[in-house]
């Protein structure tokens, strides 16, 4: 029969893991402490995997060769474990366990997919060197579920949420909420109302000035809009409502105009590729980190 304690510690729900995942056998100092810090923030625990490349195997027809390349490999595996250890003991002594340092081989993004899945982790950090191609970063978020942060130097402070009001209570804007609370920093949530493109025929003068006049009034109804939705969530950030052609440069602008070091953007768990495009553009427009949420 269970004990009480049994089953209240079977209940009791695990800390959050926050996964640091790279190819470097020593990534940037400043990675790690900004992975350990943010796991602080959560309350979780922090754990790191190192990613080494699969090398190509030696053919059956040289059997000796074979042996001696899966030696090679072995003795490879084992090196990149003791580095991984000792990076980390030297760049946060005492602070994390042999156990939380994983050094597999294979595939990096086929590998962060499987240990984040495994791990059930609710944050995977990349160094931004392993952001190079935003749509693996994307797909990380949509086939793991975790928000993935590609995470770069500090630079500024504060948080800027890029949201969409058409989707139903701001998911974004919540989760870019809770990590502000965590972090006591300050929160800022934009919006972007698309500015009309001109059709071929139509009168450039006449539609350019409609524009024009439209465009206060326009701004003014979603930035109550915005306002009305953040009172209704109870959440503190500051509304901005941009008119733009391109929303990533209305995100950008943002960013500059309040100095931020993070920016909160979505990826449709569902294909949406506008929405998509918009997340992978921002990664790589941008020198501040960004953190990818998946939206269902």
């Amino acid at each position: 029969m269970d004990t009480h304690l049994e089953t209240t510690a079977r209940r009791r729900p695990s800390p959050p893991t926050v996964l640091l995942a790279t190819t470097s056998p020593e990534p940037p100092p400043w990675a790690l402490h900004r992975a350990w810090a943010l796991a602080q923030a959560l309350q979780g625990h922090l754990e790191i995997l190192r990613v080494v490349t699969r090398t190509p195997r030696v053919g059956p027809l040289f059997p000796h060769f074979a042996s001696a390349a899966a030696l090679g490999d072995l003795e490879a595996f084992v090196e990149s474990q003791h580095r991984l250890e000792e990076w980390v003991e030297e760049v946060l002594p005492g602070r994390l366990e042999p156990s939380a340092l994983h050094v597999e081989e294979g595939r990096f993004i086929e590998e962060v997919i499987q240990a984040a899945v495994d791990l059930e982790a609710a944050l995977v950090v990349l160094p931004s060197a392993e952001a190079r191609h935003p749509k693996a970063v994307t797909g990380i978020a949509r086939l793991t579920g975790a928000p993935v942060l590609v995470v770069r130097p500090l630079l500024g402070s504060g948080v800027v949420a890029a949201t969409d009001l058409a989707y139903e209570g701001l998911p974004v804007v919540r989760k870019a909420a809770d990590l502000v609370d965590r972090l006591r920093t300050s929160l800022v949530v934009v919006h972007n109302v698309p500015r009309l493109e001109l059709e071929p025929g139509d009168d450039v003068l006449m539609a350019s000035a409609a524009v024009a006049a439209s465009d206060e009034g326009l701004v003014e109804l979603y930035r109550r809009k915005l306002e009305a939705s953040l009172t209704a969530l109870s959440l503190e950030a500051r509304p901005v409502v941009l008119h733009q052609v391109d929303a990533v440069d209305a995100i950008l602008r943002t960013a500059r105009r309040f100095e931020a070091d993070l920016l909160v953007v979505g990826a449709p768990v569902a294909s949406r590729l506008f929405h998509a495009a918009t997340a992978e553009r921002v990664i790589k427009a941008t020198v501040r980190s960004v953190l990818v949420m998946p939206l269902s």
